[in-house]
């Protein structure tokens, strides 16, 4: 398995996070004021029609590799290779012993910042 499998989770579920503005910025007819804030939305990014065919689908044999989720340029998450590496460590040795998982519905921690499980029902077929 390669590490590209571990990477449509990653497209699927981005953070979101916001900025303030140091000077009034303008941005297709909008101007947001100095000190006012911007929300980033990597989420919307990584789910935008232009760029993912059918981008609400989670396909495994998807290979999002320009996704958006570890951030970009100067932003980027420093710890993103590590996070990769444990990845493809997990899915290589689940895919050796695991025959499928069968998932319940999924519990939503409620943030305006953070996109994550509060409960995920699972289990594990060997």
């Amino acid at each position: 398995m390669g590490l590209s499998h571990g990477r449509e989770p990653l497209r699927n579920h981005a953070h979101i996070f916001s900025r303030v503005t140091t000077r009034d910025w303008e941005y297709d007819g909008v101007t947001i004021p100095a000190g006012g804030r911007v929300a980033v939305m990597f989420a919307s990014a990584n789910r935008d029609e232009r760029k993912w065919g059918d981008p609400e689908r989670f396909d495994i044999t998807r290979n999002p590799a320009d996704h958006l989720t570890f951030g970009v340029g100067i932003h980027a998450c420093v710890g993103q290779n590590l996070a990769k590496l444990e990845t493809q460590a997990l899915l290589t040795t689940l895919l050796a012993r695991v025959r499928r998982f069968e998932i319940g519905k999924p519990e939503f921690v409620v943030n305006n910042t953070l996109h994550g499980l509060s409960k995920l029902p699972c289990r594990i077929i060997t």
